[in-house]
């Protein structure tokens, strides 16, 4: 065995949201904390890769958990840039082996559509602001009528249904908005009430200015990113409505501040330079620990969505002095009941990032009383639920006995009663179940910090430290549970799961040397035979012709190739996915009309089973070829999805074990009925988005990552490895095809070689030796115990550097209480992962303890059958 690979095993990360129960809590005394990061910054300067390490690396945990094969394997701390809630998790490099040559038998417009490379900073083009095409931008109405499809009663009027569908959409608002705000909002500090952290880090209730701006014009006419202007009112009832407000990061609305102030109460002043208004309004630093931001907006239900600035992050410690009261503060709002939950969290940012103990045993015994009420509030809520259970139960056991009475009108009625008060109940219980799970999954974030942070632990007496080490050992994460006391957490996570999660891999090698040669071999059975890419491009030049003949589209609108079929990750049976570019500058008075007639075209010209969305989020036909039988599908002006499966292409280039790892992971996604969107699981790009960040994210001193972030590499460079990112990417903006007055950057490294090659990645490729079935291995461990998905979105464009959820709730209003966030590449502000049900990410973090469990079982005696681990991963799930 590679001492690399073990290297690399023992340092991909550590589990951050909670030990595995027992496997865990009974390896505490192995764990070690290192605060340093001292092996993230030899990587950094390593490869010279460029951004900010953070400062604040005492606010982040201390991520321990030890490695895959021994139980004192070092652990690290990610670092937060506090200005970009962005850190740095595993340790940041490059490295990829050589990547397989292109097929030489690739057609010149198959090979074009592979790009050009992009244009530097300098180079930039942006496209025109007004959208092409005017198709709505809202979500489906899940009321509209039925898509065309040829088996409606007739083509035309279906057409026209599905026409008249989509531009009767209703219009989706945000809660917030937060683009092209026109104000300013900065945060000055008193110094007196700082931390002695670098950065806007404050002392609990420290003093602090907030400085705002804001167009005259602005305040005076009321002008809102819809265009309307409100009848005319005096400025100075205009002023009387305007707000600073201070929020958690990432709070949904505007309207649920922790504080919110009139400007007009405070100094307000014009800036004859700027012609602006601008106020200083003082505020003190919240109690409680955590990310704050200010936020400038109008009063009123519509105007206050519309977010007219926000300030940097502030983020609130409490240390040292301040332990003691803030403690006896979270003890009130125990006692108070409603608060509890935020009690709750509160302890837990206390535990989480406590460096410095003070106030001797007032500390200890303000913070075992807040315990003891953690527990409380658990019970509570358990007894909550066992009362409602047992009233659910009596409400059933009488619908029962009242469908013996008869089919009279009287026992209908009755009946009826009967079931609507099951109705609620359930609705109830439901309610309720979410609430148990909250507070399990709060108090197991107190427990955690209280046991694996060292500083934590010194608030409390050797006896209480073991009552909480227990409650510690009794966490399931992979269930959100606590066993129950005295029940031994493997057999309950077996009676569970049906096995037992492993966190380690056993010392042999062959076992992983055997994986490899699987991976390998699989990706040589489900890639695609020569002749694929000609094949798909013989049916698409069919189709351009049907295009061309279509008058609804203007003379030199194309087809492109997008998706499986052109990315690199493709399988024989993958659908056909195309688009249609229009030429520059040209436009279409009405897409949707447009889209309808092409599927009657379609239709005519002999495709089958032609079904038209036009009231998806950007139009759709889809239908099967009426020579070759392939599914296809043709979308309206989707230029962002062209440039994704770029993207792709050139990263499965990079390294031939990108490409076999992500076959593995499609055939077990598959297998274990993880790959469907409409079931509330993941797509198949989801889960390249998943690979990808984690081969940017994980490495070792010896073996840096095996991708780097092709966004972050401008356009010249030469291959050295020292100035990889010396000019931080490009820009090439594209205005995007369904929000107006949006443009997204989509460059990325894309030079290639005369093999097809991104240039220059494969030289690197030998500063990484990691076997593939190690890497795989690596995967399912890092999404079953170490990415905290609590905290952090799965992300490329960070580069392998941690995205904080509540920046991205903050920025792009996202849910910040949802289980998998995964980052577009280019759209930036979207969710791939916003499909993934609560039930189905719990179940996916499952499967792959699973998945690593029978890794980590194989050759053991009643453990996987190494001849065949592949198979036993990838077997077909009884969901199926």
């Amino acid at each position: 065995m590679l001492k690399a690979q073990q290297d690399f095993l023992n340092n991909i990360g550590s589990f951050s949201g909670g030990p595995p129960g027992a496997i865990l809590g009974r390896r505490i005394e192995a764990e070690r904390s290192d605060d340093t990061g001292a092996g993230l910054e030899q990587a950094f300067a390593q490869w010279k890769a460029v951004g900010s390490n953070g400062s604040n690396q005492g606010k982040s945990p201390t991520l321990g958990g030890g490695g895959l094969f021994s139980d004192d394997s070092p652990s690290f701390s990610p670092t937060l840039d506090p200005a970009t809630g962005l850190g740095n998790f595993g340790l940041l490099g490059l490295g990829s082996s050589a990547a397989p040559g292109v097929p030489s038998k690739v057609q010149e417009n198959v090979l074009s559509f592979l790009g050009q490379p992009q244009t530097s900073h300098s180079q930039a083009s942006t496209t025109s602001a007004a959208s092409p095409i005017p198709i709505p931008t809202s979500t489906p109405n899940p009321t509209s009528p039925p898509p065309f499809s040829k088996s409606n009663e007739s083509t035309g009027d279906a057409i026209q249904e599905a026409i008249t569908a989509a531009h009767q959409k209703v219009e989706w608002k945000p809660k917030r908005v937060t683009t092209s705000q026109p104000g300013t909002v900065s945060i000055r500090p008193d110094s007196r009430s700082q931390s002695q952290m670098q950065g806007l880090v404050f002392r609990p209730r420290g003093e602090l200015s907030v400085f705002w701006t804001l167009p005259v014009a602005y305040v005076e006419t009321r002008e809102f990113y819809t265009g309307s202007v409100s009848e005319a009112n005096s400025t100075q009832k205009n002023l009387k409505t305007l707000n600073l407000g201070l929020f958690r990061r990432g709070v949904g609305t505007c309207q649920n501040g922790i504080i919110t102030k009139q400007v007009v109460n405070f100094n307000v002043q014009i800036d004859p330079k700027t012609k602006s208004y601008r106020g200083v309004v003082p505020f003190y630093a919240p109690r409680s620990p955590g990310t704050f931001v200010f936020r400038l907006f109008f009063e009123g239900s519509e105007e206050g969505r519309f977010q007219l600035g926000t300030s940097q992050t502030m983020y609130v410690e409490v240390q040292g002095r301040d332990l003691e009261p803030n403690l006896r503060f979270t003890l009130s709002q125990f006692k108070a009941k409603k608060t509890s939950l935020a009690a709750l969290h509160q302890l837990g940012q206390v535990m989480q990032g406590l460096r410095v103990v003070g106030g001797g045993d007032g500390s200890g015994r303000a913070a075992w009383g807040c315990f003891c009420e953690s527990r409380k509030v658990l019970q509570g809520v358990e007894r909550e639920v066992g009362e409602k259970e047992s009233e659910l139960k009596l409400v059933e056991e009488n619908l029962e006995k009242a469908g013996e009475l008869g089919s009279d009108e009287k026992a209908q009625g009755l009946d009826d009663v009967l079931e609507a008060e099951r109705k609620e109940k359930r609705a109830g219980l439901e309610s309720l179940y979410r609430k148990r799970r909250d507070v399990e999954v709060a108090l197991a974030h107190v427990v955690t910090y209280a046991v694996r942070n060292p500083a934590a632990r010194q608030v409390f007496r050797e006896d209480q430290w073991e009552v909480i080490r227990k409650e510690y050992e009794r966490w399931c994460p992979l269930s959100e549970k606590f066993c129950g006391e005295g029940e031994d957490l493997l057999r309950y996570q077996k009676d569970l799961f049906g096995f037992e999660p492993r966190l380690v891999l056993g010392k042999g090698s062959r076992a992983i040397e055997t994986l490899s040669s699987q991976v390998k071999a699989n990706m040589t059975e489900r890639a695609p035979a020569s002749g694929f890419t000609e094949r798909r491009e013989e049916i698409r030049l069919r189709l351009q012709g049907i295009v061309d003949r279509c008058a609804s589209f203007p003379k030199g609108t194309e087809l492109k190739i997008f998706g499986s079929s052109a990315n690199g990750f493709g399988s024989p049976y993958s659908d056909l996915d195309m688009c249609l570019a229009l030429p520059n500058g040209d436009t279409l008075k009405d897409g949707v009309e447009a889209m309808g007639a092409l599927a009657e075209d379609l239709e005519k010209a002999g495709m089958v089973e032609v079904v038209a969305r036009l009231t998806a989020r950007i139009p759709i036909i889809m239908f099967e070829d009426g020579v070759t039988k392939m599914e296809c599908d043709i979308s309206l002006h989707n230029p962002l999805a062209v440039k994704n499966t770029q993207l792709l292409n050139a990263y499965s280039t990079c390294d031939e074990r990108v490409r076999q790892l992500a076959y593995a992971i499609k055939r077990w996604s598959k297998a274990r009925d993880l790959n469907n969107p409409s079931a509330g699981t993941l797509s198949s790009y989801g889960w390249i988005m998943m690979l990808l960040h984690f081969l940017q994210s994980t490495g070792s001193k010896e073996s840096p990552p095996v991708l780097p972030d092709l966004q972050k590499i401008g356009a010249g460079w030469k291959g050295e490895p020292a100035k990889i990112y010396e000019n931080g990417g490009g820009r090439t903006m594209l205005q995007h095809p369904t929000t107006a007055n949006v443009d997204v950057n989509v460059y990325f490294y894309n030079d290639r070689d005369k093999t097809g090659r991104v240039k220059h990645i494969p030289s690197l490729s030998a500063k990484n030796k990691i076997e593939v079935g190690y890497l795989l291995a690596g995967f399912f461990r890092y999404y079953a115990f170490q990415f905290d998905f609590r905290r952090f979105v799965v992300s490329l464009y960070t580069g392998g550097r941690l995205m904080e959820k509540d920046m991205m709730g903050e920025v792009h209003c996202w849910p910040v209480h949802v289980g998998l966030a995964i980052q577009d590449p280019f759209e930036t502000f979207y969710n791939v992962g916003h499909v993934v049900k609560t039930a189905q990410f719990h179940r996916i973090k499952r499967e792959c303890a699973r998945a690593f469990s029978l890794i980590a079982d194989a050759g053991s005696p009643g453990g996987t059958e190494i001849d065949k681990l592949l198979d036993q991963v990838c077997e077909v799930s009884e969901n199926e």
